[in-house]
């Protein structure tokens, strides 16, 4: 029996090839194929209604009423082409319930094709592996639904609650920044150190934070009302994910780094939280992350190209974003901002960022090279900061990137670090060399690696890219009880930035 009728499932629709027949379950909610092989068919965003795109490559279906050792063969016969991602070994995955926890690829390769028409085609196989297989879910990529993400911030809450000594030092605020049109709870969470903070509560900014009660349920370790204002010295550091609700990876990244700034016995963690107000936004797009959409809400709009000029009715979200990133700006305390993406053409991790004076530029280059030293998957030289990929139109769409939050942001505001960082779905391009933390205690912090290969992506993979991006603002600041730097060529960030100055002034691509 084929299923999505789930929170973030895409399968429009079954056909048995010959040998197998399809019917309707009884309640019309699935289709019951017998054993064999089977075409498929994603929606696309907003199918059916007139504000249907082109977008298909989302799928995210669950499988049951097969038995140990059944051999199920698929063919997803209408995805967009997306060659570039399979030709590197890129596999579907998979979770059987209730014997599997996590997420894994299917065993065998998948087979990708281009079809007249400008469809593109995959087939893969699962053979049932457990005896106590109740139901197999199957997905373009690791899920992160809405209710897992509000399933994650309960129990971060959760064990805050239990930790009197983490309260004690860590301050955590959640709120809800906007309701999507649809009327979802778009959250804000705020970490920072407890230390330095004042009664008075962060000011009230017009298209924000509307009068209802925040899903999950407010804890006990959550304050009612606005967060609290912190000293004016304190810079305020934005990362969001999901304005495009198919690019799960994003999400991965995210929970990695809200891990890394909630740990109690890091001293890293705690020196992030002495130098930033961390603003964090795990779902920009909570309507397209629900319906199973790919890149769009429901309007069929691709939100990170309304940055320009955001209407607090079509798109609420990122209108009630931007006006908190504005405000900060006003205040002169947004120091970064990372809009958080995955690539299917690109692999590895690497940053958009923008074109800049020479002074700037070589901050740019700076903190991106900073984020491949403190992490194996980060590709400096997959970056791109020029002025042409902040103005290029979009192959699918009548937009360019001007509209993005990276390129809006930066013309609104002027402020250096502004990135989108894309990971791909499936591997890197090379590995990086990761040199040993120094310091007291630096033997608990990730170990060495000089590892070349490229690994297939996971969920912990995605989070550790996610901790580089912190870590990059803790060398920059010189704030890094357990740096990497004096184990490096470089041996401190006046080296690091010299050879950033040396790279933008031979090498063209990193021009400004």
């Amino acid at each position: 029996t084929f299923r999505a009728d789930f929170e973030s499932a895409n399968l429009a629709r079954v056909e048995a090839l010959p040998g197998s027949r399809p019917e309707p379950s009884p309640d019309g909610s699935a289709t019951i194929v017998g054993p064999g092989e089977v075409q498929l068919w994603t929606a696309p965003d907003n199918a059916g209604t007139e504000h249907e795109t082109g977008h298909r490559t989302w799928f995210y279906f669950g499988v049951s009423g097969g038995k140990e050792g059944d051999l199920l063969a698929m063919n997803v016969m209408n995805l967009n082409r997306q060659s570039k991602l399979y030709t590197n070994d890129f596999r579907p995955v998979f979770r059987e319930h209730p014997s599997m926890s996590e997420w894994q690829r299917v065993r065998q390769p998948a087979q990708s094709r281009n079809v007249d028409g400008g469809d593109f085609r995959i087939r893969f196989k699962h053979r049932i592996e457990s005896s106590s297989c109740q139901e197999i879910l199957f997905a373009f990529c690791i899920p992160f639904s809405l209710t897992e993400n509000a399933a994650l911030i309960s129990r971060v809450e959760a064990r805050l609650a239990a930790d009197a000594r983490m309260r004690a030092e860590v301050y955590y605020h959640r709120e809800v920044l906007a309701l999507s049109r649809q009327g979802r709870p778009m959250d804000l969470i705020t970490i920072t150190a407890r230390e330095g903070l004042t009664e008075e509560t962060e000011a009230e900014v017009a298209g924000c934070y509307p009068a209802v009660e925040a899903e999950p349920p407010l804890g006990e370790v959550v304050e009612q009302g606005r967060a609290r204002k912190a000293p004016a010295s304190r810079a305020v550091f934005w990362v969001s994910a999901r304005v495009h609700p198919g690019e799960t990876p994003a999400s991965h990244m995210l929970n990695g780094l809200l891990e890394f700034l909630l740990r109690a016995d890091d001293p890293r963690a705690a020196a992030l939280r002495r130098l930033f107000v961390f603003k964090l936004v795990p779902m920009l797009n909570p309507d397209g992350v629900a319906l199973g959409h790919y890149r769009t809400d429901d309007l069929g709009q691709n939100l990170n190209r309304c940055y320009i000029e955001p209407e607090a009715e079509a798109q609420p979200t990122i209108f009630a974003a931007k006006a908190l990133l504005l405000h900060f700006a006003a205040e002169d305390r947004l120091r970064f901002y990372i809009d958080l993406h995955a690539h299917a053409n690109k692999r590895g991790c690497f940053a958009y960022g923008n074109a800049l004076g020479q002074d700037n530029h070589v901050e740019n280059l700076l903190y991106t090279k900073l984020a491949a030293i403190n992490n194996a998957h980060f590709d400096f030289a997959a970056s791109n900061f020029s002025e042409k990929n902040m103005r290029s139109k979009d192959k699918r769409e009548d937009s360019t990137k001007e509209g993005s939050g990276r390129v809006a942001l930066y013309q609104a505001t002027g402020v250096t670090h502004i990135y989108t960082v894309e990971s791909n779905y499936n591997t890197s391009r090379i590995m990086n060399i990761i040199a040993p933390a120094t310091g007291e205690g630096a033997g608990r912090a990730s170990p060495p690696s000089r590892a070349r290969d490229p690994l297939k992506f996971d969920a912990a993979a995605f989070a550790s890219m996610g901790r580089g991006l912190v870590l990059a603002a803790l060398d920059l600041e010189e704030s890094n009880p357990w740096s990497r730097l004096p184990n490096t060529d470089y041996k401190n960030l006046a080296g690091v930035r010299g050879w950033a100055l040396s790279c933008m002034r031979s090498a063209e691509s990193f021009r400004v």
